[in-house]
């Protein structure tokens, strides 16, 4: 009988143990988005993923890249091209993947863009960090509409071309920069 009792309780005491790891491991998931806002922007592919550290801190990693000109007339030519790497945290009040968010991220990109707002064209190489927040909606257990807006600031080695296409070099060097990142309205999976 002493047996037995033993028995029961190591059987009770693994069922709680493996019932903890269970509930541990249901919130340590990946979520993927994609920031529908970049599309509508001249066609920018992205894409983030967080892995949730506990119920709420997410580690963050993010990728856009576009390498498309846009010509609207023979001597007129808009472009963002880039490609964009980031990686970062998220901190979540309430739960990770849900309500209201702030990160912060370490950004690096390389451009070309021009044509867009005025004549001229700058290309280089950016990096700096990214502050952000925004608000997670949750749609479904596994689908949110993730609103946000970010800022980032930091140093550049640009160029500055006299327009889009004709190549001509009107200045060159280093410079200080803050300004808004994105803004964000993306679909977001969890797994």
């Amino acid at each position: 009988m002493k047996n037995s009792l033993s028995v029961i309780c190591v059987f009770v005491c693994m069922g709680v143990h493996l019932y903890a790891q269970n509930e541990t491991s249901a919130s340590a998931k990946v979520a993927i988005s994609t920031n529908v806002a970049d599309y509508v922007y001249l066609l920018t592919p992205n894409v983030d993923v967080q892995i949730a550290l506990d119920k709420q801190f997410t580690l963050m990693a993010g990728l856009k890249y576009n390498a498309w000109s846009w010509n609207y007339s023979t001597d007129t030519e808009m472009k963002n091209r880039q490609q964009t790497y980031s990686l970062g945290a998220r901190w979540w009040p309430w739960y990770t993947y849900s309500g209201w968010y702030l990160g912060l991220a370490a950004q690096y990109q390389e451009y070309d863009r021009g044509g867009l707002l005025r004549k001229d064209s700058e290309a280089g190489k950016a990096y700096g960090l990214v502050a952000s927040g925004g608000y997670a909606l949750q749609v479904s257990r596994w689908f949110n509409i993730d609103f946000g807006l970010g800022f980032w600031g930091g140093t550049t080695a640009y160029t500055l071309y006299a327009c889009p296409y004709c190549g001509k070099k009107l200045e060159e060097g280093r410079k200080f920069f803050f300004l808004p990142n994105e803004a964000r309205v993306a679909a977001q999976f969890i797994f």
